[in-house]
């Protein structure tokens, strides 16, 4: 009986999240992140060049 309700939560929380985050919205939110990690690979990139620090 506890896992009927768990499972059935489970579900309606996928399916809450599905309608508040679109996939399309996730992909976007993805590349923006990367962006940033490759910004941030090029800041420290330069730091080391120009501070000859790692």
């Amino acid at each position: 009986m506890k896992e009927e309700v768990v499972l059935r939560w489970l579900k309606k929380a996928e399916n809450d999240l599905e309608i508040q985050y679109p996939e399309e919205y996730i992909e976007l939110r993805i590349d923006e992140a990367m962006a940033l990690y490759e910004s941030a690979k090029e800041v420290k990139e330069f730091v080391v060049e120009v501070t000859g620090d790692e």
